[in-house]
């Protein structure tokens, strides 16, 4: 499928490049092997990429593995009108693994592309594991603060961004990416990230900073518009006290019509498993969300909770490390446009059927939607609310109180699921693994 997208940005103050403190980097700079930010500029200075193709070559290769721009300490960036920069922005602090202790600024409207960018790693050959380069990774205690600019087709996550000071913002950027691994937005520490597109093959965004509960972690994701076309979630929930606001989800397909991955709401979880969630996630909320997708790929909630241990080996049994809560979730306003498009089952694993569906089953619904618990001790789920929240015009409170069946897969280690101020019944038939908990 091809597609043409057209995006209405901001009006940005363009940097006065007569002004003190200002570097100018032009694509020519980079041209016989010469680096203009070799070495860092002076604290408070603005880099501004003018409009052309920069291709940086000249980079430290002890150091890095692609090229590379770096993100120094209280240096801002500016990427021009027409300026595309086919390298990584990458910190550059003097902290460990480039650790960065001052504030960070990007904005503009130009381009970063991994376009030429190789998974490969140039020493093994190897493209796993991916150690290859996202778009923008920085890593700071100060505070962020990132607008405007496109980032495009990187091979390892697209923007990664750790702010310590203050609520960070992330505001008016687009990301479009088409291969594996190549999901879109991870913030940590406390964000405020708005308006936003993500074209992504993989997951498209974390409603995840962090897991400290004093609400240092606690970010706001509001007018995120969402496009997975092969195998991503749309958003991953995890983490704590995130909030999803005013947010859509314009196209969800997935390459199969069963996998771990996919779906609009995920903490996925399935044992022996790489790509399960494990860690908690707790007082999460999304309100006013459209999924507009006439043909879904799969189901849109993927809500479960398993111990690490199975993740490593499917048949454990024994004492958990740690917890696992998926807990004090709340959907409000939330409209479906449709059930998962597949109506018969494919596979062997049961198609989120509960009792399992066989091979070439009927699904009439499509692949129902899953909130399960792998065990009452160490692995639960409980306080999931659901509020005016429809699949197909068909109001979530008539699937969970049994008028409308066939929809949800409720079983295991769950509690307290309600729609609408209804509490659902629970099976809790289902097998779940007894994991002598009690020595936790």
């Amino acid at each position: 499928m091809h597609s043409m997208a057209v995006f209405a940005n901001p009006i940005l103050q363009d940097p006065d490049l007569k002004a003190p403190k200002m570097l100018v980097v032009t694509p020519e700079d980079w041209k016989d092997g010469k680096n203009p930010l070799k070495t860092a500029p002076a604290k408070g200075t603005t880099v501004v990429f003018t409009a052309g193709e920069h291709r940086p070559t000249n980079f430290d290769k002890t150091k890095y593995e692609f090229p590379t721009v770096p993100a120094y300490d209280d240096v801002n960036y500016f990427f021009s009108r027409d300026a595309i920069v086919y390298a990584t922005l990458l910190k550059a602090g003097k902290g460990p693994k480039g650790w960065m202790f001052g504030d960070f600024q990007v904005a503009g409207y130009g381009i970063l592309s991994g376009e030429d960018m190789s998974r490969k790693n140039f020493k093994t050959g190897k493209c796993s594991p991916n150690k290859s380069a996202s778009g923008i990774k920085i890593n700071s205690s100060g505070h962020g603060k990132v607008s405007g600019v496109t980032i495009l087709d990187f091979p390892n996550h697209h923007i990664i961004l750790q702010g310590g000071k203050g609520t960070s913002t992330l505001t008016n950027v687009k990301v479009l990416g088409w291969r594996a691994n190549g999901d879109g937005t991870h913030v940590f520490g406390k964000w405020k990230v708005d308006n936003q597109f993500y074209r992504t093959q993989d997951d498209s965004m974390y409603i995840h900073s962090g897991d400290r509960t004093n609400g240092n972690d606690a970010s706001t994701f509001s007018d995120i518009t969402t496009w997975n076309d092969a195998n991503g979630a749309a958003f991953i929930v995890a983490g704590y006290g995130g909030k999803l606001l005013n947010s859509n989800s314009i196209y969800h397909r997935t390459m199969w019509s069963w996998w771990l991955g996919g779906r609009i709401f995920t903490h996925r979880a399935k044992p022996g498993d790489g790509t399960s969630f494990v860690m908690n996630a707790t007082s999460i909320s999304v309100e006013n969300f459209v999924s507009q997708d006439p043909f879904p790929s799969l189901n849109a909630f993927q809500l479960e909770s398993m111990n690490d241990e199975l993740v490593h080996n499917p048949s454990w049994h024994g004492v958990a490390k740690a917890k696992v809560a998926v807990s004090n979730i709340k959907f409000t306003n939330v409209e479906i446009a449709a059930a998962a498009t597949p109506r018969k089952c494919t596979v062997k694993n049961g198609c989120n059927c509960y009792p399992k569906c066989a091979l070439g089953g009927n699904l009439p619904h499509g692949m129902p939607n899953v909130i399960y618990g792998y065990d009452d001790k160490t692995a639960w789920v409980n306080n999931i609310e659901f509020n005016n929240v429809k699949i197909a015009g068909v109001d979530v409170n008539d699937m969970l109180m049994g008028k409308a069946p066939g929809y949800f897969n409720v079983t295991g280690a769950v509690s307290d699921v309600y729609a609408d101020g209804e509490e659902a019944d629970v099976d809790h038939g289902d097998e779940v693994m007894e994991l002598e908990a009690e020595a936790i």
